[in-house]
C-alpha cells in the first residue's frame, strides 16, 4: 500500500469515527472504529460499541447512515461492518 493511499485511508477512518459520534445522539450508543481492512480496492472498516453487551441489531442503522454519507462523499468502495466488542 503506498503512503498517499495509507494517508487517505487514515482520514477516512477519522471521517468515519467523526461521523460516528455524531450518531451518538441518535442510538445512545457510543461506537468507535476499531479497525480496517483493505482487499483490493474496497476498505472494510470495523466498528465495535464501546460498551459490552451492545448488540449489532441495536446500532446498524447508524452504521447504514454513515456508510451512505462516506459513499456520498465519493468513497464508494468502502463497508463499515459490526464486530463484537472485546
Amino acid at each position: 500500500m503506498s503512503k498517499t493511499v495509507q494517508i487517505n485511508v487514515e482520514e477516512l477512518l477519522k471521517e468515519t469515527q467523526r461521523l460516528l459520534n455524531a450518531e451518538r445522539g441518535q442510538t445512545g450508543i457510543q461506537l468507535q472504529v476499531s479497525g480496517h481492512k483493505q482487499d483490493e480496492d474496497w476498505l472494510y472498516i470495523v466498528v465495535t460499541p464501546k460498551k459490552k453487551g451492545v448488540r449489532a441489531y441495536d446500532y446498524v442503522e447508524a452504521l447504514e447512515r454513515v456508510e451512505k454519507q462516506l459513499r456520498e462523499a465519493g468513497n464508494e468502495k468502502v463497508l463499515v461492518v459490526p464486530a463484537l466488542a472485546d
